[in-house]
């Protein structure tokens, strides 16, 4: 049925609407993001509490458009998505 199109859709987007970074090679500009696996689709993590793995703030997010590319089935690919992070961790960015 239709509505069951559209909540997969809806589940399978929010697997790609945000990203986990790892912020740990900022200072030398080596910036790493990946998709959010379920438990942290559950979680929120990513969405509610900040995006950089170690960090689990929830207050004073922000959210940024980040460029991601990554390859998928041997493909190069590319997407617009939304890194949330808070202000101790979105100066890395």
């Amino acid at each position: 049925s239709w509505e069951a199109r559209l909540a997969k859709r809806y589940y399978e987007r929010l697997f790609k609407e945000y990203v986990i970074c790892d912020l740990a090679g900022y200072v030398t500009g080596t910036v790493g993001f990946r998709w959010r696996t379920e438990a942290e689709v559950v979680r929120g993590k990513g969405q509610f509490s900040c995006g950089h793995k170690p960090c689990d703030e929830r207050d004073g997010l922000r959210s940024y458009e980040v460029d991601f590319k990554y390859r998928e089935a041997h493909q190069r690919k590319r997407a617009l998505v939304k890194a949330r992070l808070c202000p101790e961790c979105a100066y890395k960015l």
